[in-house]
């Protein structure tokens, strides 16, 4: 569980990102984080990996994290990212470097933590399988496009199954096939995943609860009924034409089913979203 207490971000030239903020992530929680700005969305995602000190020096941070009752930036760091795995949009920092094959680039995720080898190669089996990338596993990742890269990053994160999954911007660099493999993974993920992407309505089958950033101020809803609500009485004024799409579809399944679902709400998004088959 991840606690969040009157938590505030200031940039290194005054201007706030986010105030004042106050929320709780429970376990096996899918959250979608909702922002205009993609910058305020990765600020957050970064506070919640408990990794901003690093990233953001010379911003200014108030409040407080906790993860299972202890600040987030006080456990130690191998501790820590061994429980909550951040996978940024930028997949050329995710690829180690270090290994010459796709197979051992994945396997060299959980080499790091100490799995037993046969349990390594049946898990990056399976993972190669569901990403659909199993033709890449004797490929050199030097070697590879910037989608097929991003693949292999996501591939090398997930596979380590951590207790928080953070997403930002996951669909970068990702076809059809790529999202709605994905997705597929995500459905059946036993841990808490918190997803970031400027393109909301892909993920909103997949999540129970909905962080909206909007003029730095932060708002929680607990199901996609409520924010459906809010977005209708304009009590959040979000205006990007994505938003439309999401407000319109998950209005018109809602209509349709008493309680959203990943199963019922997929074909509805399919129609607006053009990003999945």
């Amino acid at each position: 569980m991840i606690q969040v207490k009157k938590f505030s971000c200031i940039d290194e030239f005054g201007s706030p990102v986010i105030v004042d903020a106050s929320f709780t992530v429970h376990n096996t929680d899918r959250v979608a984080i909702l922002s205009r700005s993609q910058e305020s969305s990765t600020i957050l995602c970064h506070a919640l990996a408990g990794i901003l000190h690093r990233t953001h020096p010379l911003h200014k941070i108030e409040g407080s994290i906790f993860y299972n009752d202890r600040s987030i930036e006080e456990i130690d760091s191998h501790e820590r990212t061994n429980s909550i795995v951040y996978v940024l949009p930028n997949s050329d920092m995710l690829i180690s470097g270090v290994k010459d094959t796709v197979f051992g680039e994945i396997a060299l995720s959980l080499e790091l933590i100490g799995v037993e080898p046969n349990v390594i190669r049946a898990r990056v089996s399976h993972i190669l399988q569901q990403l659909d990338i199993e033709r890449l596993a004797d490929r050199d990742p030097d070697n590879l496009s910037g989608g097929e890269r991003h693949k292999v990053a996501l591939a090398s994160m997930i596979i380590r199954r951590p207790d928080v999954l953070i997403l930002d911007n996951p669909s970068m660099f990702l076809d059809v096939t790529g999202v709605t493999n994905l997705l597929n993974i995500l459905r059946n993920y036993e841990g808490t995943i918190i997803i970031a992407d400027p393109n909301p309505y892909i993920w909103s089958g997949l999540s129970n609860r909905f962080i909206v950033i909007e003029n730095e101020h932060i708002e929680v809803f607990n199901s996609a009924k409520t924010l459906i609500g809010a977005l209708g009485n304009q009590i959040i004024p979000l205006e990007l034409p994505s938003w439309t799409g999401l407000y319109l579809k998950l209005r018109d399944t809602l209509e349709l089913n008493d309680e959203i679902d990943s199963t019922h709400c997929l074909p509805a998004l399919r129609a607006v979203s053009g990003a999945l088959p």
